[in-house]
């Protein structure tokens, strides 16, 4: 589940604020609306922190083992939610969708109804705008850093998925059923990619997953796993590496379901409470969710075998068996030195020792003094070698003197990688 902008990179005001006249109202109507439901929240007041931004407060004392919310199933929304509603019509019988797509598309149709949506209490409380790479302008975009456009298009390919959307919209203008039959207006004036976006980040950012064998089936073809679904009022919750909570999906004496999270840390009364959305690298926060933590023990800095090539000549032989073993996977400097793979890519990359006894010092004897100094010269070429590549990333990024929050981000993660090869270099 996700979050939006975090504002940790913002001059820090070390008090609680109140939400905003609006945001307040759409909170306060939010928890009218779940409160016969779900007694559980009122535990809570929405906030905004410093550093978090919105998250949720705790008006008393919550102790380990104890039950933060307990949300029933009825509450939320899934692909079979979707397929009891009108806009169950863009989906063709003879394609199958996934199901953040289908949950997007629902959320632009909802969002549409405003006050005549059965869901407008919980649409109307969610952010109009991420902190994700994906809310760069286009001038940012052009100047991200590789690693971050490349494994932003990989994990979100928004444009194919929209192109699905505009496939259907197609079929159902030929059939001239291409209206919105709560307001006759064309769907394709409802459904625009700029809505797209942002129903999507909603989605990824807020929904939590759940058994696909808890979800019930529907007439539109999902792929697998269909195990989304966006969850009222708990998708408030912001994130914290060092929380830790139990899911689980219950079912009460009357056989009512329900979707539980218990923590298992203490909270004081007053503070903000938090659930972890995983072991996560501040890298995958940024893209999916919009925000990174500082000092994070999962970050790393990767390298590559291009990267080694630059620094020294690679022969056949040992460009092959580094590949071969896939020690050049995940080759990394870490806050504490090299991982594991990098010291062996690196060990093949500079020794003069014949094939026949890299084995023998890779898996049994120790590296000799004159191995670890000619891993570590190596290293620290590369480890220049990247320096300078995410300085000059600053330094072009620091051309743009008006940036979005989502741009800021991406500055303050680079400068958090500088740092780490910094830290890294006192460790080689």
């Amino acid at each position: 589940m996700g979050r939006t902008s975090r504002k940790r990179h913002r001059k820090k005001k070390f008090h609680m604020q109140k939400l905003k006249s609006e945001e307040n109202d759409a909170m306060n109507f939010l928890k009218y609306w779940l409160f016969q439901n779900c007694f559980s929240i009122s535990n809570f007041i929405p906030t905004n922190f410093p550093i978090t931004g919105r998250g949720l407060k705790t008006i008393r004392d919550i102790k380990e083992h104890e039950i933060l919310i307990k949300l029933p199933i009825k509450m939320l929304i899934t692909t079979f939610t979707v397929s009891e509603c009108d806009v169950r019509i863009l989906f063709l019988k003879d394609q199958s969708y996934n199901a953040q797509h289908i949950l997007s598309v629902f959320l632009i149709y909802e969002e549409h109804l405003g006050t005549s949506s059965k869901w407008y209490p919980y649409i109307n409380s969610l952010p109009q705008y991420f902190s994700t790479p994906e809310f760069c302008t286009s001038q940012e975009k052009k100047l991200l850093p590789n690693f971050i456009r490349e494994h932003m298009y990989y994990v979100h390919n928004i444009v194919k998925n929209f192109s699905l959307l505009m496939q259907s919209l197609q079929t159902l203008k030929k059939k001239d059923k291409n209206y919105c039959s709560h307001c006759n207006i064309p769907l394709d004036k409802i459904i625009t990619f700029k809505k797209y976006k942002w129903a999507y980040y909603v989605v990824n950012t807020r929904s939590v997953y759940i058994n696909e064998r808890e979800v019930q089936d529907s007439m539109i073809k999902i792929e697998s796993p269909n195990n989304l679904a966006l969850a009222p009022f708990l998708d408030l919750f912001n994130h914290d590496i060092n929380a830790s909570v139990s899911v689980s999906l219950i079912t009460d004496e009357y056989k009512n379901k329900f979707y539980q999270i218990t923590t298992l840390k203490s909270f004081e009364k007053n503070s903000q409470v938090f659930i972890n959305y995983g072991p996560h690298n501040s890298l995958k926060l940024y893209i999916d969710y919009g925000f990174f933590i500082p000092n994070n023990p999962l970050d790393e800095v990767v390298f590559n075998i291009f990267d080694i090539q630059s620094c020294v000549t690679l022969s056949e032989c040992a460009l092959k068996f580094i590949v071969s073993n896939k020690f050049n996977k995940n080759m990394t400097f870490t806050r504490n030195g090299l991982n594991y793979n990098a010291i062996i890519a690196l060990f093949i990359a500079s020794t003069t020792l014949e094939k026949d006894f890299w084995n023998i010092k890779i898996y049994g004897t120790s590296f000799s003094s004159e191995d670890h100094t000619k891993i570590h010269n190596l290293a620290i070429q590369i480890l220049h070698l990247k320096k300078n590549e995410y300085l000059c990333y600053l330094n072009d990024m620091n051309n743009i003197k008006k940036c979005s929050e989502s741009f800021l981000n991406a500055l303050s993660l680079i400068r958090e990688y500088i740092q780490i090869l910094d830290e890294s270099l006192k460790n080689i």
